[in-house]
């Protein structure tokens, strides 16, 4: 609100174990609110040598040490308390968190939340052993103490999280999580991603190679199987699947242990906590031997801490892991590419038209539908009342938005999106989109889309108002799913649908969606908008289009606040012919220029480390890359790989040839990426290929196929996979 942040629900905590800013001074001030007298305090450091970093892990048996080396001769540790700073450590609530944080991190990050208010009195009641040599028993290992509730609720945040408590919405998310499950630990023992009609497909292959795709999001999996036409799904429910077959009696294997090659799409929006578990999973308990990550380094990252795609891309360069896709496959715009290039350096963007909206009239001429990157220029401190203008008229108008199924608005904020949802429903829809009492209004013609995953079984009418719907649709020539077609459909949060029919049967509201795939179904409107809580979607946020695009896209900046050039970035790219963006030129600018805020992440160097220590050791060491791979590198000005999503694509790091006038110069931008170049000629029209890679890249893979081709930087054709 304003320059103000208030706490919305509870907090998580997680310890931070190795510190190397300032290091000294961090656990001075966590002994000093330990209430170590200063003193002893001042003795520990003086005694500490000065190149040693402390961490929480190795605090106490430092602590132990310093006892140690101050007690008079023949005194033993444990028959005093002098120059005992552990002891002040074990009895303080910040001392207590720490420990326990070390033993049970679960406890930290999820008890504040499920159990807010006995979170402190539980730590307080915590009773913690030192670790010595004296209470060593006979066989050697070290007794330290570990509090029996503490263990067990451990257990249970392990297992069964729910019984300490969730809200009554959480607990029905819960029982939906369950319910989708159900089905899947019934799955045969076989679990294949190939359809049962490649006959002529290698039976050897078949049996060596299983491949598994994933996203993070259950939008993102539904856009990919959609692609790919073969089972996607999310990583949280193979993390899922996988505790609920623990759990089970085990009769049959788990559904993914057979599993030989992990494809995770929408890799930026991948916490590095998600994917270290399902990785985990997948390396004990299935065949895994190959990780494909998809996904743009420059998009926004996850909302939970980390980095994790920048940090593996950049992390495995050396090795030649990271491939460069410098070929967009979806943008028909050269310069909405060429743009997206000079964001990513902060710079502003080149627009083929500007607007100016306080010079706008009745005879204001429009962009023509040849120009593709537009500026909407506000005037400055204007308020809501230009933006509304400018909308309006965009709406009447513009190019690209005559039609509500092939145009998006984006905007940073969602009052942003609020305000220009109600102008679209009154332009497309002609109603407003809440009542007198402030509900939500959906009608014929309206754009909406979910915010929660819900079968769409649970959506369908009951058998009896089936067949009074038959007769409607008969009279309509509509169509609808039964209950056994639906079976296994699933309606995604971010999936986006029109409403077709509204009618009352039997005094049961029932309405008919359209999808962008040209997928229809009718369903129960109070079911579809409980389960799925739908919204209007003409406008949405830039984090929950991620993942998507459209034809054209119209950017609202707003005022930017925390917003940098990764939200325009993201924002920009959304769109494949045109893009609008409106703003006041001060406030793009200050989007564009925005740093964004760094990540003080590991994952890199941890990589860079583990591959010098295999580089150094000769019965680890890889093989340096082939000589196929390197005569590609070499000779390829561009590489066409098959994208696993949408919105794979834009320029990722690395170099490109400048290619485009719109771009700046080099004199300008120093040592500048060039935007990847624009597919020019179709898949037939390049069929004489120089790139084309042998086919023994492929068949030299212990996990080659002829199914997997289509996934290698040799195939010629870089839409394979998906519908032209």
């Amino acid at each position: 609100m304003g320059s103000k942040y208030f706490v919305q629900g509870y907090p998580s905590y997680f310890l931070r174990t190795d510190i190397e800013e300032n290091n000294r001074q961090v656990f001075s001030l966590f002994l000093k609110e330990c209430a170590v007298p200063e003193d002893f305090k001042e003795k520990f450091f003086t005694w500490l040598p000065m190149d040693f970093m402390l961490s929480f892990r190795n605090l106490e048996e430092k602590l132990n040490q310093f006892q140690v080396a101050h007690l008079r001769t023949r005194k033993k540790q444990r028959d005093t308390k002098d120059y005992d700073i552990f002891y002040y450590v074990s009895k303080s609530l910040a001392g207590k968190a720490v420990l326990v944080a070390l033993t049970f991190p679960l406890l930290l990050e999820f008890l504040p939340v499920l159990l807010p208010r006995h979170f402190c009195s539980l730590l307080d009641l915590v009773h913690w052993h030192r670790k010595t040599e004296e209470n060593n028993d006979a066989d050697g290992e070290e007794v330290h103490f570990q509090d029996k509730m503490l263990t067990k609720l451990d257990e249970i945040l392990k297992n069964e999280p729910w019984k300490l408590g969730f809200s009554r919405q959480m607990e029905k998310e819960v029982e939906a999580a369950s319910k989708d499950f159900e089905e899947d630990l019934d799955a045969s023992e076989e679990w294949n991603t190939f359809d049962h009609h490649l006959e002529s497909e290698n039976m050897y292959a078949k049996k060596m190679l299983n491949v598994l795709f994933t996203a993070p999001t259950g939008r993102a999996a539904s856009l990919l199987s959609e692609k790919t036409k073969l089972p996607a799904y999310t990583l949280h429910q193979i993390i899922y699947s996988f505790k609920s077959w623990r759990q089970s009696e085990q009769v049959q294997p788990w559904k993914f242990s057979t599993v030989t090659v992990l494809i995770v799409d929408e890799g930026s929006l991948v916490s590095v906590h998600v994917l270290s578990l399902v990785l985990k999973i997948m390396c004990e308990h299935a065949q895994l031997a190959k990780l494909i990550i998809l996904g743009d380094t420059r998009q926004l990252p996850s909302i939970e801490p980390g980095n994790m795609l920048a940090d593996i891309f950049e992390g495995l360069k050396s090795r030649g892991f990271s491939v460069e896709l410098r070929t967009n496959h979806r943008a028909e715009s050269q310069l909405i590419v060429d743009n997206a290039s000079r964001i990513s350096h902060r710079m502003l963007p080149e627009f083929d038209e500007v607007l100016k909206v306080s010079d706008w009239n009745e005879e204001t001429t429009m962009p023509s539908p040849e120009k593709k990157f537009i500026l909407i220029a506000l005037p400055a401190g204007g308020g809501c009342d230009n933006l509304q203008t400018a909308i309006r008229t965009l709406l009447k108008r513009g190019p690209g938005l005559q039609d509500a199924k092939q145009s998006q608005f984006i905007a940073f904020r969602r009052q942003d999106c609020d305000l220009i949802n109600e102008l679209c429903c009154q332009h497309y829809s002609n109603h407003v989109t809440r009542d007198h009492k402030n509900r939500l209004l959906f009608q014929i013609d309206d754009k909406i889309s979910c915010t929660r995953n819900t079968y769409l079984k649970d959506l369908l009418p009951d058998r009896g108002l089936g067949e009074g719907l038959n007769s409607h649709q008969c009279r309509s020539g509509q169509t609808s799913l039964t209950t056994e077609t639906a079976e296994d459909k699933r309606l995604c949060n971010g999936d986006i649908f029109f409403i077709t029919d509204d009618v009352e049967i039997d005094k049961r509201r029932l309405l008919t969606i359209s999808g962008t795939d040209g997928s229809t179904f009718t369903v129960r409107y109070r079911a579809l908008k409980k389960l799925c809580q739908i919204k209007h979607a003409w406008a949405r946020t830039i984090h929950t289009f991620q993942g998507s695009e459209e034809k054209t896209v119209v950017y609202v900046v707003g005022n930017p606040g925390r917003q940098h050039w990764q939200h325009v970035y993201t924002a920009v790219t959304r769109g494949r012919c045109r893009v609008y963006v409106v703003a006041e030129e001060v406030h793009l600018r200050r989007a564009v220029t925005n740093k964004k805020v760094p990540r003080k992440t590991r994952l890199q160097r941890f990589l860079r480390e583990a591959i010098a220590e295999t580089s150094n050791c000769p019965t680890q060491a890889s093989p340096p890359p082939t000589k196929s791979w390197q005569r590609q590198e070499a000779e390829t000005p561009s590489v066409s790989v098959t994208q696993g999503a949408p919105d794979l694509p834009q320029p990722l790091t690395g170099v490109f040839k400048q290619e485009s006038s719109a771009a700046p110069s080099k004199g300008q931008t120093g040592h500048f990426q060039q935007s990847p170049s624009k597919r020019q000629q179709s898949p037939a029209e390049n069929s004489e290929d120089p790139l084309k890679v042998p086919p023994t890249t492929v068949e030299d893979s212990p996990l080659g196929s002829s199914r997997l081709k289509s996934l290698t930087l040799g195939q010629p054709t870089p839409r394979k996979l998906f519908k032209s």
